[in-house]
């Protein structure tokens, strides 16, 4: 029997070279069945509707799988519609349909995998292939007799050197110039905006170090130079990451790799230590300038471990991206040039505005909404495509709109000073 698994092609916010992490690790766990397993990566390779049909069609797929997430969810539903038939079966993952398995399903998915995915997707099309029940497969939504049925929740693979790194090789690696991976999952932070911490229930797991350099001597292999550690903050723990990095020097691997952090996790001993291990650039999440802001969107930051972080970073010469978020509950006028006043005072070397955006399982979700044009929220370059945006109850629509521009307009002009 044979499985598809399609990354479709969508507007990123990241960009085209973001390697999907998800359906690596869970293409790769169906590998470990019977199954035949093969991986259209639409986004990379440019691959439209028309070509896709064809390709379906000369494979003739029992299965199709699916990664959903908010931004794109509108696109994979369209895109369903137009390959679908009643003898293949249609099955998604992905934060938007384990938060959303409902309206994943009655916009026409079979069966939705919630959490996390690569045990379920095993026992999943074991269960397919001989035609077994699946009501004692945890973690899955499927509907039954016209009925959605919604098994227990899958416990968390708390060893995650047991489940197999992405195999690139299912994909067409070599057009991803920058290659991610993760070292741990999971968050234990709260932040009101960001579902990490319901999808992953609080919890952070780790690879160990030594997992980890046998992924990282594999890309090596493969060609790749740059890497991208794209974990919820690859900071987190430092003697972790203290013995990645010592494993990259000893084994001089001579890789340039980019991480996400937090400001409260960055130290200089620590920093120096990334730098000497190929760190070049740090993804930090700065999101306002208002301390206001930052308490009631329970970030537990304060302004001056931001302001000390882009110290360091700056004194050693490592990059800097500033996540910046507009339209945090409590924005004003003042906040905004709060956030300004910031970023001129830390003057990070990239700037990615974000609008302040509904995902499912955030707190966000279920509040006042706004709408507007695509073309307008895609420049901003961050979080808001494809989904609702959050406006707060301090700011009207025009106003809203003002001090959006006033921002990106401070931002450009201060991108050009870099």
């Amino acid at each position: 029997m044979k499985i598809l698994f399609i990354n479709p092609w969508f507007k990123k916010y990241k960009g085209d070279d973001a390697f999907p992490l998800g359906l690596g690790y869970v293409a790769t766990a169906a590998k470990q069945t019977s199954w035949e397993v093969k991986v259209l990566d639409c986004h990379i390779e440019k691959i439209g509707t028309e070509k896709l049909k064809e390709e379906i069609k000369n494979y003739k797929p029992n299965v199709i799988g699916f990664t959903v997430m908010t931004p794109n969810f509108k696109t994979i539903i369209q895109l369903l519609n137009e390959i679908k038939n009643k003898d293949t079966i249609y099955i998604a993952g992905g934060a938007h349909a384990t938060f959303r398995p409902e309206e994943t399903i009655n916009n026409g998915f079979d069966i939705v995998v919630r959490g996390e995915g690569e045990r379920t997707i095993i026992e999943l099309l074991n269960a397919i292939e001989k035609n077994l029940s699946l009501k004692d497969i945890k973690g899955i939504s499927f509907k039954e007799n016209k009925k959605i049925i919604h098994n227990p929740d899958r416990e968390f693979e708390m060893n995650l050197d047991s489940l197999k790194y992405p195999d690139r090789k299912l994909f067409p690696y070599k057009k991803y110039k920058i290659m991610s991976l993760i070292t741990s999952r999971g968050c234990p932070y709260s932040c009101i905006y960001c579902a990490a911490t319901k999808f992953w229930r609080g919890i952070v797991r780790f690879r160990t170090p030594e997992n980890v350099l046998e992924e990282l001597t594999e890309l090596k292999n493969l060609g790749f130079k740059k890497l991208r550690f794209e974990d919820s903050t690859f900071t987190l723990n430092h003697e972790h990451v203290n013995k990645i990095c010592d494993f990259i020097i000893k084994e001089n691997l001579d890789f340039r790799w980019s991480c996400e952090s937090r400001a409260d996790t960055l130290n200089k001993e620590i920093l120096e230590k990334m730098q000497k291990a190929g760190c070049v650039l740090i993804c930090i999440g700065v999101d306002s300038g208002s301390q206001k802001i930052l308490d009631t969107t329970k970030r537990k930051m304060n302004l001056d471990s931001i302001i000390k972080a882009f110290s360091y970073t700056k004194e050693l010469g490592i990059r800097t991206r500033a996540y910046i978020t507009f339209g945090l509950p409590g924005e004003t006028r003042e906040s905004v040039l709060e956030s300004i006043s910031l970023l001129e005072k830390i003057k990070p070397d990239q700037i990615m505005i974000s609008l302040a955006t509904i995902y499912p399982g955030t707190e966000l979700d279920g509040k006042g909404f706004i709408e507007f044009p695509e073309d307008w929220v895609s420049k901003f370059g961050g979080h808001g495509i494809g989904a609702k945006l959050f406006i707060p109850d301090t700011l009207k629509r025009e106003e809203y709109k003002q001090l959006a521009e006033l921002l990106y307009q401070k931002v450009k002009e201060l991108r050009k000073k870099v």
